[in-house]
């Protein structure tokens, strides 16, 4: 990702994981200690997924079906709670494959051959992301589901891992941000189409846009959370309540940039934002 892996509120460095099992293994139900999304490559073989929606649903689901593998013959139970699920989808192999962690969710080996995958976790600083993942750790409410929930001492070493890229994106922001010349040096065995990725990357103003203000939008929202209003680095505080320092002109292109989308769609918003706020998680697969 270059320049572009500051701006995330977490990725995950010690947890990501590998993938193997044969027909019939799998994951039980449950939610992810920490609320947050999970990318991956599924490389061999066929795998179902089933994620249900957030809240209330998901704290149900997983606390009545806590590490339960919905494996066939399902009983009426097990039926039942597998026709409230938000997605079902079936992996093949290449497919990559994106869903929230914070919501319950399972897997499933169904082919004869071994599947074999790989993942990683992250919060983006999307706002929808961002308000998922403070509500972990909550003791009470939709998103509390006790069998799942992580120590606080490990939650505080997650939240202090967020300040410290804040504050690299920080520091990258006062140098022109992502876009700025010598933002990245080129690494020697990355492959020639990564420099087109990151030159269309670099040149895509409506994205220049949305890092700087779901950067602002971030640390405005983390800070209303206890521990990070402690301890959030007052530098990274100043330069997100300097709108033009964490903007700029980037909020007028992405306006405009919206007046367009909704021209084009009839009047109707399509914003992101829109459809990541409903009940149901996104589970994508490309």
């Amino acid at each position: 990702l270059g320049p572009y892996a500051t701006w995330m509120l977490y990725w995950d460095r010690y947890d990501e994981g590998f993938f193997a099992g044969g027909r019939g293994s799998g994951k039980g139900i449950h939610i992810d200690r920490v609320l947050w999304s999970n990318v991956g490559k599924h490389w061999q073989g066929y795998k179902l997924l089933a994620s249900w929606p957030k809240g209330q649903v998901s704290k149900e689901i997983a606390t009545e079906f806590s590490d339960v593998l919905l494996a066939p013959p399902l009983t009426e139970r097990e039926s039942t709670a597998l026709r409230r699920a938000a997605k079902v989808v079936l992996l093949r192999p290449g497919d990559v494959y994106i869903f929230s962690g914070g919501v319950a969710h399972t897997v499933l080996c169904v082919s004869e051959e071994m599947c074999l995958g790989a993942y990683e976790s992250f919060v983006s600083l999307h706002p929808s992301h961002v308000e998922l993942f403070l509500h972990t750790g909550d003791t009470h409410g939709s998103h509390c589901a006790e069998p799942f929930a992580i120590p606080s001492a490990e939650l505080r070493d997650t939240k202090d891992d967020i300040m410290d890229l804040l504050e690299e994106a920080r520091n990258q922001l006062t140098r022109g941000g992502p876009s700025a010349e010598g933002a990245w040096s080129r690494k020697e065995l990355a492959p020639g189409c990564w420099d087109r990725l990151l030159e269309a990357l670099r040149t895509d103003k409506t994205l220049q846009a949305q890092l700087r203000l779901h950067f602002r939008e971030a640390v405005r929202r983390c800070c209303q959370d206890p521990y990070f209003s402690r301890q959030m680095p007052r530098e990274v505080r100043a330069v997100a309540a300097d709108r033009r320092a964490a903007v700029g002109s980037a909020s007028e292109h992405l306006s405009r940039s919206r007046s367009r989308i909704r021209r084009a769609s009839g009047g109707r918003s399509t914003s992101s934002s829109e459809s990541s706020s409903g009940a149901s998680p996104t589970t994508a697969i490309v």
